[in-house]
């Protein structure tokens, strides 16, 4: 672990910090060495945003491994990416622990150096809590999907087993700091996870930047704590944030007849996105990275030269014909004449001329009525919960629903299920209720298998002199 800390000072040190787009000018007094220390701060900001974008993090793993560990994914063809974690093999997991630290450290520089800014009376106040909030949210992201992937939700542990992420709320800027922590609970990741978000909120309220939804913003804090009530089984609270993000956003719904073109358009955010990364060819992606790497060139071949390896379960797809077919996120799968497989509509890229490029929505108008619905369904409030999942229903095609109870809890999850596809989502929902994996031809994966939690790297662990503890049954 000490090595891998050591790793990202070095990368801190000898590069990587550019300045930041972000709509915060500074005025006509601001003297050179002021706008020189913004610029520092917001650098690291702009680094911890950049490194989100990797293929092992958001650029494809999160996005695609969620599905593929489930049930939503069959290898379509066998280019051998994704086929061990298909079926659920040892070892094959997430693999994303090292950037996820990576984007932290970043956030903590940027937060750190923000505070001495503002303690030193070198930076607006407005300045500072625009570039803190921002990194509170990022560390806060960062934190929960290690939470995610590495360790049970609070009160679903198996055989009592509650070790999660290491929580890591400074730089680490030296030898000393970078000595190894052992792995919090997973009810202090969750406590830390909620505290950021709460000063993220509070510290992004007006925050409003024309790139507002390509950067974390007060809307995308609420949706991300609404989540994260969401797996903690926190209902009320999940449905009061989920209407608080749905109130703050400027993002809307897509129509029934925009559903599918809304993906297509690449050169601008998502009319969804409450939050999503900015993708730009040439400087995040190279071509040969987005013909070897891309989402598009994994879950399609529109593009001549694509991967085009996974595509959707046959249990999927009759989930999405089903209600007389008239559900329109059907069309985001296309049978390829030549091989028979399914393609994938929804990651087809085209931003800046580049076929694989293309922004990626990280948190969606839509995921946060799936929560408010689920919650006000697990509430027992089903005629609230009836109103807000058809209002996703009547923009995909669907007649209004008048289900309660059970049932109307199991429309809302296949909602969840269709509506989220390919977003990285079926996963963890499974693993957050404690539900069994069930493949289409294999045998399922049974929610107290070891294999359901990513193992860490033992190299890390020995480098830590076993202040980290590996997960059972990867010893």
């Amino acid at each position: 672990m000490r090595k891998i800390y050591l790793f990202i000072l070095s990368a801190l040190l000898m590069g990587g910090i550019t300045s930041c787009d972000l709509d915060v000018k500074p005025n006509t007094a601001v003297t050179e060495d002021l706008l020189t220390d913004s610029t520092v701060a917001l650098g690291f900001l702009n680094s911890a945003y950049r490194n989100m974008h990797v293929f092992g993090y958001y650029g494809q793993q999160m996005m695609v491994m969620g599905d593929v560990l489930a049930d939503n994914a069959e290898i379509a063809n066998n280019t051998g990416r994704y086929v061990a974690q298909n079926a659920n093999q040892i070892y094959a997991h997430y693999t994303f622990w090292f950037n996820a630290y990576a984007v932290i450290n970043y956030a903590n520089y940027a937060i750190a150096k923000t505070d001495e800014l503002l303690n030193a009376g070198k930076i607006r106040q407005t300045t500072a809590n625009q570039i803190k909030g921002q990194a509170l949210f990022l560390r806060a992201l960062c934190h929960f999907d290690v939470a995610r992937a590495y360790g049970y939700e609070p009160g679903k542990e198996v055989n009592g087993w509650d070790l999660s992420a290491v929580i890591r709320t400074a730089p680490i800027k030296g030898a000393s700091d970078a000595q190894p922590k052992p792995r919090a609970t997973n009810t202090e990741v969750y406590a830390q996870v909620e505290q950021d978000l709460l000063e993220a909120i509070t510290l992004l309220d007006g925050f409003n930047p024309t790139d507002v939804r390509r950067r974390a913003n007060k809307a995308a804090a609420q949706a991300l704590l609404a989540r994260l009530y969401l797996y903690k089984g926190d209902w009320a609270n999940a449905e009061t944030y989920a209407q608080d993000a749905l109130s703050s956003t400027t993002a809307t719904i897509s129509p029934a007849a925009s559903v599918v073109s809304d993906w297509a358009a690449a050169n601008v955010p998502h009319r969804e996105s409450i939050f999503e990364l900015d993708i730009n060819p040439g400087t995040d992606w190279s071509t040969v990275d987005g013909v070897n790497n891309s989402l598009s060139s994994l879950t399609n071949n529109y593009t001549s030269g694509n991967n085009f390896s996974v595509q959707a379960s046959a249990d999927l797809l009759t989930l999405l014909n089903s209600e007389g077919g008239a559900d329109v996120r059907k069309n985001f799968w296309d049978q390829d004449t030549g091989t028979g497989f399914y393609r994938l509509r929804k990651w087809r890229g085209g931003k800046g001329g580049d076929p694989n490029c293309r922004n990626i929505p990280v948190i969606r108008y839509s995921e946060v009525l799936l929560i408010q619905a689920e919650a006000e369904a697990r509430q027992g409030k089903d005629p609230e919960a009836q109103t807000t999942i058809n209002t996703l229903r009547s923009n995909r095609g669907l007649p209004n629903t008048s289900d309660t109870g059970s049932a109307l809890i199991d429309l809302i999850m296949n909602e969840r299920r269709k509506e989220l596809m390919f977003e990285g989502h079926r996963f963890f929902d499974l693993k957050r209720l404690g539900l069994d994996i069930r493949k289409d031809d294999g045998a399922p994966l049974p929610y107290n298998d070891f294999k359901v939690l990513a193992p860490l790297s033992n190299q890390d662990i020995i480098t830590s002199g076993n202040v980290l503890k590996q997960n059972p049954g990867y010893n």
